[in-house]
């Protein structure tokens, strides 16, 4: 049915499409900017920069016990380090080290995030914003787009609200609702926010159904559970049942504190690192996100990939990909973005692919689809 949007007269249809979105999104935004958002390889260098501290707490750790310096290249990946100390809090002989050590990665890597993403300026210009507006215009409803993504980051849910208020499609129905969009069964009143009202929030919305679904699978840094202390045990940290907060603040705040009639709590974001068996410390809400992602896999007509290489060490979001794309007859079209040939070739082997559209970057897969 035709619809009117700004200056466009756009037909919609029924198709269903899925972004999934890594870092490399992010990343790609922030090109040209001195200091750009954290991707895996390179994070400890990069942090050294500006939290000496606290990489040489992490790195004294991992030196100590696997003569290993994270700031040299071959050792400096995120994903290697923040796994291995995940395991060892699990070593009855390195629990209290690898604990500490591990609060103190989280400490960095969500400093890192604040740092380089809570400035970036949310326009149209941005690639991702692009993709969804592009989507839009191609008729896609908000109600068939879903968005996957192992990002921790808040650079989606901004796009998603400023694209609602933009001139363009401030008219044209639900495309942002917050938290539902988060299909995680969040209510309103697991929503906070900070005293301060001058600070830029995300707008509550009443309808808990309709838009664009953002389905976090390894979780979010406006997410977060309380505590009496800053130091965890991880019997605390990884209950699948702890009360989980969202909170309004657009911007990630890395020493976000809550002052209540009890006195001061302690927040704690909710990250799942990229481990082995993560089922086993997924939260109860996060296993909803998880079991929604499947059933959306194994229907959607259309998919793309920004950014995202499914690495072979995550086994779980392998095979959840495994699971639910080989055996989805719907699937019409794949699109691949990345600057690196080498993922598309990971996801026609994993996935069994005959055929799949491959772009080098988003700028590319933007020009070539607005020409077909």
């Amino acid at each position: 049915m035709p619809q009117q949007v700004g200056q466009q007269r756009i037909v919609t249809h029924d198709k269903s499409i899925t972004l999934i979105i890594g870092a490399g999104s992010t990343y790609a935004d922030t090109e040209g900017l001195s200091d750009r958002s954290p991707l895996n390889n390179g994070f400890f260098s990069a942090s050294n920069k500006t939290h000496r501290k606290i990489v040489n707490k992490i790195n004294s750790y991992m030196t100590d016990h696997y003569g290993i310096n994270i700031r040299y290249s071959d050792e400096d990946f995120l994903e290697n380090v923040m796994v291995c100390l995940y395991t060892d809090i699990f070593n009855e002989e390195l629990s209290s080290q690898a604990l500490e050590a591990f609060q103190n990665l989280i400490s960095l890597y969500t400093k890192r995030i604040a740092q380089t993403t809570n400035n970036i300026p949310i326009t149209e210009n941005l690639l991702l914003y692009r993709l969804i507006d592009h989507y839009l215009s191609s008729g896609f409803k908000p109600d068939n787009i879903s968005i996957v993504t192992f990002n921790h980051d808040m650079q989606i849910e901004k796009i998603l609200y400023n694209l609602t208020r933009s001139e363009k499609w401030n008219n044209y129905g639900i495309i942002y609702r917050f938290p539902s969009m988060y299909m995680a069964g969040f209510t309103r009143t697991d929503v906070t926010a900070p005293s301060n009202k001058n600070q830029d929030l995300f707008d509550v919305h009443h309808e808990e159904s309709g838009g664009i679904k953002v389905l976090k699978l390894h979780g979010s840094l406006n997410w977060y559970s309380r505590h009496n202390s800053d130091r965890l045990s991880p019997r605390v940290m990884f209950n699948p049942e702890r009360k989980i907060w969202v909170t309004r603040r657009q911007k990630v705040d890395p020493s976000m504190k809550q002052i209540g009639r009890r006195g001061k709590k302690f927040t704690f974001p909710i990250i799942i690192p990229p481990v082995i068996h993560k089922s086993a410390i997924l939260h109860n809400k996060q296993k909803k996100i998880w079991q929604c992602t499947e059933t959306i896999l194994k229907n959607l007509m259309e998919l793309t990939i920004f950014g995202y290489s499914c690495p072979s060490t995550d086994y779980e979001s392998l095979n959840l990909f495994k699971r639910s794309l080989r055996n989805n007859e719907n699937l019409q079209k794949i699109s691949i973005i990345d600057p690196n040939s080498g993922v598309t070739k990971h996801y026609i082997d994993f996935l069994n692919l005959k055929k799949a559209n491959f772009y080098r970057s988003a700028q590319q897969f933007l020009i070539q689809g607005e020409i077909q």
